[in-house]
């Protein structure tokens, strides 16, 4: 029997430890012959943060967060349609019960273990 790969979500407060836990995880299952991928959450906000003056005291302008949501969709979508489908994934992310946005994070990531990982399992909302 073949084991499905893993989609591993990691939420917590910056500086929680969870790129840490994820760097770990993803050594650990590389030590039994697994691919683990880490997609910490700064792969997705720094490529937009380096286009803006950010140093973190001056508030963000609330559109930012809408560029980083398109950046980790493109993530994900490369994910469904040209990573290999026998790698598993470990995503970290800074969210809150407050926002609905993140709840919407959750939700895609859910989609994605849900629906696997290779252009076979593509989710019904691109198929």
């Amino acid at each position: 029997m073949t084991r499905r790969p893993a989609i591993v979500h990691l939420i917590g407060f910056p500086s929680a430890g969870k790129y840490t836990i994820a760097k770990a995880l993803a050594q650990l299952a590389g030590g039994a012959g697994e691919r683990y991928v880490v997609i910490d959450n700064h792969h997705t906000s720094n490529v937009i943060f380096a286009a803006l003056d950010v140093d973190g005291v001056r508030e963000l302008p609330a559109t930012v967060w809408d560029r980083v949501g398109e950046v980790r969709e493109a993530v994900l979508r490369t994910i469904e349609e040209l990573s290999p489908p026998e790698w598993s994934f470990v995503f970290t992310n800074v969210l809150t019960e407050r926002n609905p946005a993140d709840a919407a994070v959750v939700d895609r990531l859910a989609d994605l273990a849900a629906n696997g990982t290779s252009p076979t399992f593509q989710s019904a909302s691109r198929a």
